[in-house]
C-alpha cells in the first residue's frame, strides 16, 4: 500500500466566488465538477476540494493548509499581480522555511512555504 494524494476540503459560502478566488487569483485549474463539491488543482500534485454543502456550513472558513513550493517570492508576486492582497509578506522563518499566507473569502487560511537553504548546505 502507498499513498497517492491528500486533498484538504474548504467549505465555502459561495462557490462560484471560490472558484474566482482559487483559478483566477492563484491559478489552480478546475479538476471535477460534481452539483455543490469542485476539486481544483494546481501541478498535478496539489488538490483542493470545496464545497457549499449546507450540512457543513458551520465549518466555513475553518480550514488550515500548509502548502510546499521550490520557491515562493515568485508566486507571491504572480497572485500580487493578479490582484489579491495576501495576509504577509515573504519571511525566513527560525524553523527554516521561507513563507507567507493569504485567506480565501471564507477565511480558509493558506501558507505558501519553501525551505530555506541551511548555511551548511
Amino acid at each position: 500500500m502507498r499513498y497517492l494524494s491528500v486533498a484538504s476540503i474548504f467549505n465555502v459560502k459561495d462557490l462560484e466566488v471560490a472558484i474566482g478566488f482559487y483559478t483566477t487569483g492563484l491559478g489552480f485549474e478546475i479538476d471535477f465538477m460534481i452539483d455543490d463539491y469542485i476539486g481544483v488543482k494546481k501541478d498535478g500534485m496539489v488538490f483542493l476540494h470545496l464545497t457549499s454543502n449546507k450540512f457543513r456550513a458551520d465549518r466555513t472558513g475553518r480550514g488550515h493548509i500548509y502548502i510546499v513550493l521550490d520557491e515562493v517570492d515568485s508566486y507571491y508576486a504572480a497572485i500580487r499581480a493578479r490582484g489579491l492582497q495576501p495576509l504577509s509578506s515573504p519571511a525566513n522563518l527560525e524553523y527554516g522555511m521561507r513563507e507567507f499566507e493569504t485567506t480565501d473569502p471564507d477565511g480558509n487560511i493558506l501558507t505558501f512555504g519553501c525551505q530555506v537553504p541551511s548555511r551548511f548546505d
